[in-house]
């Protein structure tokens, strides 16, 4: 897939990223209880249907070898990364790249400009190395990783202490996951970072 001017569908992709990365940079953990990090890496997105696996610290070639050419989208402003979509339909991740190393891996719409939208829209191909994929349930999360912890979405206005979405959070020794979820329990939105980035927004130590 050759390099393209931004569309409607890729506009959105970059925002997604966008706000997904900047709550990773600016977002502190906000929790008091203590759980302890699973040992281990948490660092790898795999396809299920062509047996492509792509980690965290991977150099940009080396994705491209498996993925192809992807589509460059505006989504940071930091010179040193680059936000690049691949694939369509259940294929389709997003990868943001800082000095031509993976940094982040996410699976998320191609059409939506909701980003609060209590839909999971499509399935996807790519899921974590434990077998979690968008559609998965909050109690698949829970038994994966049962280290993690769940916050519900802030239904009060006068409460800035929680989330603004339902959040599944769990960290290893190389990235952390964040799992967006729906009202009724439904992943919608996995985003992998490398643990310089990482917000524990529910309170893992």
């Amino acid at each position: 897939m050759k390099r393209t001017r931004l569309d409607r569908r890729t506009k959105v992709a970059g925002v997604i990223a966008a706000a997904l990365l900047l709550s990773c940079c600016l977002l502190a953990g906000c929790g008091q209880e203590k759980t302890e990090t699973t040992t281990d890496a948490l660092d790898t997105m795999e396809n299920q249907a062509g047996d492509v696996s792509i980690s965290l610290g991977m150099d940009q070639t080396a994705v491209e070898k498996s993925l192809g050419t992807g589509t460059q989208l505006d989504a940071t402003e930091d010179p040193q990364m680059e936000t690049i979509s691949y694939g369509e339909g259940t294929d389709y991740l997003v990868v943001i790249y800082q000095e031509g190393k993976v940094i982040s891996l996410g699976t998320y719409w191609e059409d939506l400009e909701d980003l609060t939208a209590n839909t999971q829209d499509q399935d996807s191909k790519w899921q974590t190395t434990e077998g979690i994929a968008r559609g998965a349930a909050l109690e698949d999360l829970q038994k994966a990783y049962p280290d993690g912890k769940y916050r519900a979405k802030n239904t009060s206005t006068e409460d800035s202490s929680q989330p603004s979405q339902n959040l599944f959070q769990t960290k290893g020794t190389t990235g952390g996951l964040t799992f967006v979820l729906t009202d009724e329990g439904v992943v919608k939105t996995i985003n992998l970072i490398t643990l310089d980035y990482f917000a524990n927004d529910v309170g893992l130590q």
